[in-house]
């Protein structure tokens, strides 16, 4: 084994000692802890965020992005995804196992969110995304709406003069039948009951889910809401069911909504329950996190399932 000259003056170089009364001196390269420093071709990085490559100390930019996906992962499922994994045996399962499936973990994340952070965690460096540019315009796509693509029918202007009336009257049947969006979507992210409204009030059948989501969470702790509209809020009758759930119960809830009516809605709530407060502008999500003592990773990973809820409401 090859042993530095420093490494090797550590052990037989002595310090002079200090005079009597001489302030403490600081420590020199000598009384330094050897185990404390990183040598030339040592493995640097923090196990359970390494990629499998950079255990063989062979980083690349794709490591950089397999620690990002850990990130990602850790963030909506609250662990590392070998966070069961002994730490000398770390290794070995990073490099010989695939992670967990993020989707199997967290049912109700965007698949495919799920699929952009599974090829970030690949084994393989080539099976990841190629940039950092080329893993930022995959998220960036899923806030786009998918274009439709041609059908087997071909184009209107393809069909003969009396298919197109037949073809149109199809196409217009099958827009009817497609499934209608949510206008409420709600999950239980930690401590807290996240939702985000559309503009258009919630059904009474998925307003009726989140209140038995509530009930739920008030028979184990303290109700804690964070609540993200674009205007429409539920309907007076369904406030009303709300009102009767949490009547004379403590419940601390943040709305973070940019329209006018809705604040003033919350605004007298918060009248009657002071626990109730309203957010908005460009940092009404992080002012209402801190609102709510929603810190660290827990704000992380809020913030992701609430840009992954977005995109699930009409």
């Amino acid at each position: 084994m090859c042993v530095s000259s420093c490494e090797r003056d550590a052990g037989s170089v002595q310090q002079e000692p200090a005079a009597k009364g001489a302030p403490p001196s600081s420590p020199t390269v000598h009384e330094v802890d050897p185990l404390a420093l990183t040598y030339a071709g040592a493995i640097v990085g923090t196990p359970g965020y390494m990629a499998p490559e950079s255990w063989h100390g062979r980083a690349t930019e794709q490591s950089d992005l397999y620690s990002l996906g850990v990130l990602l992962f850790e963030l909506c499922a609250g662990r590392t995804p070998f966070a069961g994994v002994a730490p000398h045996a770390l290794s070995t399962a990073v490099q010989q196992r695939d992670p967990p499936s993020l989707l199997e973990l967290v049912p109700t994340i965007n698949p495919e969110f799920a699929k952009i952070v599974a090829r970030g965690l690949a084994r393989e460096p080539k099976d990841r995304y190629a940039s950092g540019e080329e893993l930022l315009e995959a998220l960036r796509a899923l806030d786009r709406p998918a274009s439709s693509g041609p059908t087997t029918a071909g184009r209107a202007d393809d069909l003969p003069a009396g298919s197109r009336g037949r073809s149109s009257r199809r196409g217009a049947r099958s827009r009817k039948a497609t499934k209608r969006a949510k206008s409420l979507v709600f999950r239980e992210v930690g401590p807290l009951v996240v939702s985000v409204l559309s503009a258009e009030p919630p059904t009474d059948d998925e307003w009726g889910g989140y209140l038995e989501l509530c009930r739920k969470k008030m028979a184990r702790e303290r109700l804690v809401v964070l609540a993200v509209t674009a205007g429409g809020g539920p309907t007076p009758e369904q406030r009303l069911a709300m009102r009767d759930l949490v009547q004379d119960v403590p419940v601390l809830t943040a709305v973070v909504t940019n329209v006018p009516t809705v604040q003033g809605i919350i605004t007298v709530l918060g009248w009657q329950n002071p626990g109730i407060r309203t957010f908005s502008g460009d940092t009404g999500l992080t002012d209402a996190l801190k609102y709510l003592d929603v810190v660290g990773l827990l704000a992380e990973r809020v913030a992701v399932e609430v840009t992954a809820m977005k995109l699930e409401v009409a």
